[in-house]
């Protein structure tokens, strides 16, 4: 156990804003801190941490952060929208009804009148 504690670690840990909220990080490091680990915390562009990696065919990376700012866009205004009280449109008229048909004629007279 004293060798792994003595032993110095190089860990990077790579969290999304989107599913890890700033006080939960604050929390985290701080527990770190607390049993005496040194953390840092930056923040970096994804599509350049893409681009740092050897072979990786920049024309790709383009393409790939020019659809997730397209999909970001999109995002953004699908959660406006739905936040977004559209009145339904107006009832129409109701429907003029036809008028009243004639009353039905008298029955014939089957008897003959003299």
């Amino acid at each position: 156990r004293q060798l792994v504690a003595d032993t110095a670690y190089d860990v990077t840990v790579l969290v999304s804003p989107v599913t890890v909220n700033a006080t939960v990080l604050a929390a985290a490091l701080g527990n770190l801190a607390a049993e005496g680990v040194t953390a840092t915390s930056t923040e970096t562009d994804p599509t350049e941490e893409l681009r740092a990696i050897p072979g990786i065919d920049t024309s790709s990376v383009d393409s790939l952060a020019a659809d997730a700012a397209v999909a970001a866009e999109a995002t953004s205004a699908a959660r406006v929208a739905e936040k977004t009280w559209v009145p339904p449109p107006p009832s129409p008229l109701p429907p003029v009804s036809p008028p009243p048909s004639p009353p039905p004629s008298p029955p014939p007279i089957l008897i003959r009148e003299d």
